[in-house]
């Protein structure tokens, strides 16, 4: 299984929902693949932090296969 690519949480999540995300997955989604790890609130905001903040490549162009 391959991880998400998180430029799309930026989209997708408010701050404090990330947040809640990070410390507690099973709480938002149950049959959520990401374990409950260990984090401090204070680490959690952090991590969220970092994920909306941080300066991201562009994103692989979208090619489409010519026709058959």
């Amino acid at each position: 299984m391959l991880p998400p690519d998180l430029r799309f949480a930026r989209d997708r999540l408010r701050p404090d929902t990330l947040v809640a995300w990070i410390t507690s997955p099973k709480k938002i989604k149950p049959d959520s693949a990401m374990p409950e790890l260990d984090i401090a609130p204070a680490d959690a905001r952090d991590i969220a932090a970092y994920i909306l903040t941080t300066k991201l490549a562009p994103a692989a162009p979208h090619v489409v296969p010519p026709r058959l």
